[in-house]
């Protein structure tokens, strides 16, 4: 994409933390690791199962008798709930908490990461293009100095050492 202003640090560090596939990935084992601690809170919980069924029967025969139509309607409900498993459930939500503090630190540790090799580019930059600016009004300094040494050599008031040397 087209940038409309210079990168200053704060956005190359925005950009780096963007577009770093690291990154992303750790971001979405956070979102996993949170969906585990979901599932390990659903275990928590007690299980409600509703179970409803409806059948039409046409001409059911009863004791040998023809009744003529006989429907047959079915509601269920049940609920259950552990009472003690040895604290596995319990071990089980703190492993997933405990997942998830590890996977932050994980995302902490890689975007400090980026953020240093970030940092350390962008100052790196900073000072090539520093070093060439220096490097370009050295270059003109000397050239100017250079002329002035030059008439000064046509006027006899500086040595052919002087030119040589200025021009070198």
């Amino acid at each position: 994409y087209v940038q409309d202003e210079p990168l200053n640090l704060k956005g190359a560090i925005t950009e780096a933390f963007w577009n770093n596939k690291d990154i992303q990935i750790q971001e979405r084992e956070i979102e996993v690791a949170r969906a585990n601690i979901l599932g390990a809170k659903s275990n928590l919980m007690p299980n409600v199962n509703f179970d409803a069924s409806y059948a039409h029967n046409d001409k059911v025969l009863a004791q040998n008798i023809f009744s003529g139509y006989h429907n047959d309607n079915k509601l269920g409900l049940s609920m259950t709930d552990t009472l003690y498993n040895g604290g596995a459930n319990i071990a089980n939500l703190k492993q997933a908490q405990l997942g998830l503090k590890a996977q932050e630190e994980t995302l902490r540790a890689k975007k400090l990461d980026v953020e240093f090799e970030a940092r350390r580019l962008y100052y790196g930059l900073l000072l090539a293009y520093e070093t060439e600016r220096i490097a370009r009004e050295l270059v003109g300094q000397a050239k100017a100095h250079y002329e002035d040494v030059k008439y000064k050599f046509g006027q006899g008031t500086s040595s052919r050492f002087d030119l040589l040397q200025s021009k070198v």
